[in-house]
């Protein structure tokens, strides 16, 4: 069985290519040739050159030993390193309402009756402390995007 095509939304794709040229650019300023790189990277000088094309086909490991090779391999440690739209999420949630939770029906009479270590509530606390945003804040990022 085949693999199946990659689908990427164009502005990805986009990424790719100009990903393939950087490493083209890097190779032909070391002065290698796309068959040593090939040997070097370990693929087939096809598979090699899919990778300066910025085919999205090719493994991100092969991607990887191409960049290993031109020693920028630590330039991958960038990738995703700055969460803004994931933080945005998490702290949406965190100033949220704080969901009430109920003590359950199925606990036996003796016991719903005695006192309960978590209270039949959880009250609405402030975020606080490092990196939190308060309420303002966060509505002026939303905004501002």
């Amino acid at each position: 069985m085949g693999r199946s095509a990659v689908r990427l939304l164009p502005r990805s794709a986009q990424l790719l290519t100009d990903l393939g040229e950087r490493i083209r650019l890097a190779r032909l300023r070391r002065g290698i040739t796309s068959e040593q790189m090939s040997e070097r990277v370990g693929v087939s000088l096809v598979t090699y050159r899919k990778i300066e094309s910025g085919d999205a086909s090719v493994a991100m490991g092969h991607y990887l030993a191409a960049l290993q090779v031109l020693q920028l391999q630590s330039d991958l440690a960038l990738v995703a390193r700055e969460d803004a739209s994931g933080r945005l999420l998490q702290d949406s949630k965190l100033l949220a309402p704080a969901k009430r939770r109920r003590i359950s029906r199925t606990l036996p009479r003796a016991a719903a009756e005695a006192p309960a270590a978590v209270p039949a509530t959880v009250p609405d606390e402030p975020v606080s402390g490092e990196g939190a945003v308060s309420n303002r804040d966060f509505l002026h990022l939303l905004e501002r995007d």
